[in-house]
């Protein structure tokens, strides 16, 4: 599979912009969920525009934009948010359980969701990337 420059982390993280927002904003005084979801759809947008300029001919573009951005959408933004979402929210009920009631129970949770994203991105790139080929990609390509 082709690297560039917008799948190699650390860059690859700021795509996770919309799941590390989900996971931290527990802990945020103020809700600056404008700002991290601008930095997610532009860093979305620009690796579909990048991605769009390596091709030859406008149809190639097209379907090259298109197709990142579908990947980005799975990939960057709903699955990372339901993994997020979800392990933060059985965190907080472990923790909970335990009767964990200090530092540990307030950060614990949010510091767990971040960690789930990372550990889960490149086998979730791989694994939608793959369904991708198998499925509408075999339609263009």
């Amino acid at each position: 599979m082709f690297q560039d420059f917008f799948t190699q982390p650390p860059t690859r993280f700021i795509a996770y912009s919309f799941a590390i927002y989900e996971a931290i904003k527990s802990e945020l005084r103020t809700r600056p969920e404008k700002t991290f979801y601008l930095v997610g759809y532009l860093f979305i947008f620009l690796h579909a525009l990048d991605t769009a300029a390596e091709q030859d001919n406008f149809t190639a573009s097209l379907f090259s934009f298109l197709d990142t951005l579908l990947f980005e959408l799975l990939a960057s933004v709903a699955i990372p948010i339901v993994i997020a979402v979800v392990t933060f929210e059985v965190s907080v009920q472990i923790f909970h359980e335990l009767n964990i009631h200090n530092q540990l129970s307030r950060y614990g949770p949010p510091l767990i969701a971040l960690l789930s994203i990372l550990i889960a991105s490149q086998p979730l790139d791989y694994f939608i990337h793959n369904i991708m080929n198998k499925t509408i990609r075999t339609l263009y390509e």
